[in-house]
């Protein structure tokens, strides 16, 4: 579990009483014996928890936020002989107990979302994977190295002897963007010989006809499939126990459009002091064979970012291929129960890092008045007005925080951040790369950054000088409402235009048609065993 080791090597959990009330293995199995156990979260972490405890105490149940989890059974998302028939339920079961219980919070992300998410139910005891694997290293004088998941590794190397098999493609950790999924469904809708496999993060109800769909947690099919896949594509970084042969190709499309505001992967140096993140960047470059990007600016920030000297692939943005669509705005609406005659607008702020030299994020302090924001926009527009927030998919199970109003619905669940894009009429961001799509069609895009003089080059630094985008940046609420009553269109157009013509930007729908013949032609010039 890499952000187990990181998160212990960064030192990066909390020691207050508040938090936890106990943080160790031995005592947790001696609670064991007076109250029954239950866990939150059916991942990784619960995989991780039942391995290392073994039959030392009795799981009583397990409960998880993900609404697609819930009456299904444990084995469907972990591999357990001995727990695997659990049913997995909604957070709510544990006011059953009456807080007579001891609960173990194996997430690690989300650990003080999910404390502070439980305080309602009054639960006697409360653990942290996270704490009690914290203080057995320590007491131990175990090296953080040993959490590693050996087994996935012995597994992809008795995988990476099967032969590869030539017509396969396989499509993963591509949840925040879906470049590779616009990919897959002009591939699928080619209706060829070819074998599409798409590894979820997690089930949801879409379904591409004709492709193959795996969940990650299903690490054994994941593996296989991966190992003897002969065109990998990945939107993120590939696992840290992937082996990847000379036969096999690995296409990166990253996970943002045709321009970026922030620094990534190795531009973060501050990262980089960190071994076991520089060693994981190092993983996936090395085994990078191409790049899909989508203009100059992205071709160079992508060979520095990745610190990759192979090929870049000229192709646009293919997630923003759905902006040219028709009929997304239906789609979306119906899904979300939306009148169709309501305005939308989407608020996607992205999160903040946890220390400056973490991978795991936070939400930022979300105070935009929503009130007046629908207010201005009735004013000016005309019209009713629903304002959708979409929490960064990162910290997305922090939208409980914000406060919800009538007029404000939480997106942060949906699947598809560029559909919501699609489907509403304006975007207001902050530093998400987001904000650019909806300027591929000439949507309105505010920004509003009340803490822009402290985000910039303390949480992250920018790739552009953030005054000279083409949206207007407001640091209070007053300020952004009077932007937007005094907003011109017709000069935001040409300032647009001028921006993506200087940085080489020319987004037409058809990105995933040149994507999808560009890896036709490595299947056809390149097979593997």
């Amino acid at each position: 579990m890499r952000f187990l080791d990181q998160a212990i090597e960064e030192n990066l959990f909390e020691e207050s009483d508040e938090v936890l009330r106990v943080g160790r293995w031995n005592d947790l199995e001696a609670v064991s014996t007076t109250v029954p156990v239950y866990v939150f979260g059916a991942g990784e972490g619960t995989e991780y928890l039942l391995k290392k405890s073994g039959t030392h105490f009795k799981i009583a149940g397990v409960v998880d936020n993900d609404k697609t989890k819930w009456n299904k059974k444990l084995i469907d998302y972990i591999d357990s002989d001995i727990y695997g028939d659990l049913i997995i339920s909604p957070p709510e079961t544990l006011k059953k107990t009456g807080g007579n219980c001891a609960l173990v919070i194996t997430s690690i992300r989300y650990c003080d979302e999910i404390f502070e998410q439980l305080k309602e139910y009054h639960i006697k005891y409360v653990y942290s994977l996270l704490h009690m694997e914290a203080n057995r290293r320590i007491e131990e004088g175990c090296d953080h190295e040993e959490g590693r998941t050996d087994e996935k590794v012995e597994f992809a190397r008795e995988c990476s002897l099967k032969p590869i098999k030539a017509n396969k493609i396989i499509l993963a950790r591509d949840g925040l963007a879906g470049h590779g999924k616009q990919i897959f469904k002009r591939l699928s809708e080619l209706d060829l010989d070819i074998d599409l496999v798409w590894v979820k993060e997690k089930e949801n109800s879409e379904e591409i006809p004709g492709v193959r769909t795996i969940i990650q947690s299903d690490w054994k099919t994941y593996i296989e499939e991966l190992e003897t896949a002969h065109i990998w594509i990945f939107g993120d970084m590939i696992p840290e126990y992937a082996i990847k042969r000379p036969e096999q190709i690995y296409i990166h499309v990253k996970h943002w459009a045709s321009i970026t505001l922030k620094s990534f992967y190795f531009h973060l140096k501050r990262h980089l002091e960190t071994k076991s993140i520089y060693d994981y960047y190092r993983h996936n470059s090395d085994a990078m064979d191409y790049c899909m990007v989508g203009s100059d600016f992205d071709e160079e920030t992508c060979r520095t970012g990745f610190d990759f000297d192979g090929e870049f692939v000229r192709v646009g943005s293919p997630r923003s291929d759905v902006l040219f669509e028709e009929g997304v705005k239906a789609k979306v609406y119906e899904r979300l129960g939306i009148n169709q005659g309501i305005h939308t607008l989407l608020y996607a702020p992205t999160f903040r890092s946890k220390n400056p030299t973490s991978l795991i994020g936070r939400m930022g302090d979300v105070d935009l008045d929503f009130e007046m924001l629908k207010s201005t926009l009735e004013k000016r527009y005309g019209g009713e007005w629903m304002i959708l927030l979409r929490i960064h998919p990162d910290v997305a199970l922090e939208s409980r925080k914000v406060k919800k109003l009538k007029c404000v619905m939480d997106v942060s669940s949906y699947p598809d951040s560029e559909e919501l894009v699609a489907a509403t009429d304006i975007l207001i961001s902050d530093y998400s790369s987001i904000m650019f799509e909806p300027a591929f069609v000439m949507k309105p895009v505010f920004l509003y950054a009340p803490d822009v003089d402290s985000y910039i080059g303390n949480d992250r630094d920018l790739l552009l000088d953030y005054y000279s985008l083409p949206f207007s940046v407001s640091k209070s609420n007053e300020e952004l409402n009077n932007v937007i009553e005094k907003f011109d269109e017709k000069q935001y157009i040409e300032n647009v235009d001028v921006f993506l013509k200087k940085y080489g930007v020319n987004e037409d729908g058809n990105a995933s048609e040149r994507a999808s013949r560009f890896i036709l032609s490595l299947l056809d010039g390149r097979k593997g065993k």
